[in-house]
């Protein structure tokens, strides 16, 4: 339950007239002092738990040929929205959508219902935001809401994964390699149509 209590300190005063024997009128007033107190109570609505660390982890894919990094933020039922901001690219990943009302007292609360939306020019994959391109993470801006709050994430743990270098990843080799495949299949085409 929530209970509410106001207290109200009034002033006032009551003005009387008196005529004296010489037909002289004087005013006269007395000042009196009240207080009300007032009560009322409503059903107290369920509160979300505010947030306490958040974490931003970055996989870091440095390929020579589509080098990219992805970013996941952990949230759980109390996130609002991620916002994700990385050079002119920018995306945010709504959780909650909330809706104001007020209920027959006049006690407004809000009132919120899950989604998983993603709006913005972006690349994502579920809760991952991906992004094509060398990572600098000084151009990395990430605000995490909830009901309460809006924090920015300064904790942010970055790892750099190794990637084998592979006959398509390196450009002339994979270009020739495909040519060779291509020559072979139209060969293997010639023999099965023509002989």
């Amino acid at each position: 339950m929530a209970d509410a209590k106001l207290d109200v300190t009034m002033r006032w005063y009551t003005v009387s007239s008196i005529t004296g024997k010489d037909d002289k009128t004087t005013i006269k007033k007395d000042f009196h002092t009240s207080t009300a107190s007032f009560n009322d109570s409503c059903q107290a609505p369920d509160m979300l738990p505010k947030a306490q660390n958040v974490t931003a982890y970055v996989d870091v894919y440095p390929s020579e040929t589509f080098p990219k990094f992805v970013i996941n933020v952990l949230h759980n039922e109390m996130t609002q929205r991620i916002e994700y901001k990385y050079e002119n690219i920018q995306a945010t990943h709504t959780f909650l959508i909330g809706e104001k009302l007020a209920d027959d007292k006049g006690v407004e609360n809000t009132y919120y219902s899950r989604c998983n939306r993603w709006d913005g020019n972006y690349s994502s994959m579920a809760d991952e935001f991906i992004i094509d391109g060398q990572f600098n993470p000084t151009d990395l801006s990430l605000i995490y809401h909830t009901p309460y709050e809006d924090i920015k994430i300064s904790d942010v743990r970055v790892t750099v994964h190794d990637l084998q270098k592979d006959i398509w990843q390196v450009p002339m080799l994979g270009l020739i390699a495909r040519l060779i495949f291509m020559l072979f299949i139209l060969f293997l085409i010639y023999r099965v149509v023509f002989l």
